[in-house]
């Protein structure tokens, strides 16, 4: 109510709309009641474009929502006109993108490279707060831990200079090690993995999927082939198609000259699926998980 009043003070007209949270369910729209609505947002008009804002969190910018709040629609309060109901609109969606390249030194049987890691959007917004609720140390541990076993951050920078309040950028450059085994070397080249585990193991749904906002996600990772060296299995390309443009997986690694290109790239277009679409969902996520978990490069000494 605060914000609602301090914009109405300043001259810009801002209505109540009351809204009922995720984890609270959905109001009904043909009778709407009071106990149906637990939360407030602000409504408002500037220069022509409606915004609707919450001030609750220090690390939304202006014109995002907090992610609880993303619920599909909210009852705008008019005291002197009717009230009418709105739609709750993500003003953006969340990106995640891993670009790097990997080198193999036979001599020290070490591999080594670097990741840039771009954060965007929401899961930009969730990086900046991750980041700054432990120290530096604490969170290179951290991440180390998530990213691979026998994955070590050798330096580490968190981009100041291009990050924003909806973007992150860590450059880190990294060892790895017991990728040698005698005259071969095997890597699994995905050291970052969006889905360890598939998020949809029922066997079957009553209730729509609602991710809230779009999501994507991107993995490019250039691989040089040692002196010496030769490709001994690379893993298969895939590309699934789920539903009328719901979702798209892209994957490939391809060999060119002395380098392995590989990219993997997974577009979720839509926030809301309706239950009859869990199976494939289900399914997508299965090629998802198995492409990051099982994938495998390997490398023969000539």
């Amino acid at each position: 109510m605060s914000l609602i009043n301090l914009l109405n003070t300043a001259g810009i007209p801002t209505k109540m709309m009351l809204i009922s949270t995720r984890q609270n369910g959905l109001p009904k729209t043909s009778h709407p009641v009071m106990i149906d609505f637990n939360y407030i947002l602000a409504k408002t008009n500037i220069n022509g474009e409606t915004y609707l804002l919450d001030a609750t969190d220090n690390y939304i910018p202006f014109g995002s929502l907090p992610f609880r709040t993303l619920n599909h629609y909210g009852r705008v309060m008019d005291f002197k006109n009717d009230s009418s109901w709105e739609k709750i609109i993500p003003k953006h969606g969340s990106r995640e993108a891993v670009i790097g390249e990997i080198k193999f030194d036979p001599t020290t049987k070490k591999t080594n490279g670097t990741l840039s890691i771009v954060n965007s959007g929401y899961r930009g917004i969730s990086k900046h707060q991750e980041k700054n609720e432990i120290n530096e140390e604490e969170y290179i541990n951290k991440l180390e831990e998530s990213i691979s076993e026998g994955f070590v951050i050798t330096d580490y920078l968190f981009d100041e200079e291009k990050n924003t309040p909806l973007k992150t950028q860590e450059l880190i450059t990294f060892e790895l090690e017991d990728s040698f085994k005698e005259k071969m070397v095997y890597l699994n080249p995905f050291l970052v993995k969006f889905f360890k585990k598939n998020p949809f193991l029922s066997e079957n749904r009553n209730f729509p999927v609602d991710f809230g906002y779009k999501r994507r996600y991107t993995y490019i990772i250039n691989i040089e082939i040692p002196i010496g060296y030769i490709v001994h299995e690379l893993p298969n390309n895939k590309n699934i198609k789920f539903g009328d443009n719901y979702g798209l997986l892209r994957f490939s690694a391809q060999q060119n000259s002395n380098n392995i290109a590989l990219s993997f790239d997974l577009s979720l277009n839509e926030t809301h699926l309706e239950a009859e679409n869990y199976s494939a969902l289900k399914e997508l996520f299965k090629y998802v998980t198995s492409i990051q978990n099982n994938s495998l490069l390997v490398l023969k000494k000539e």
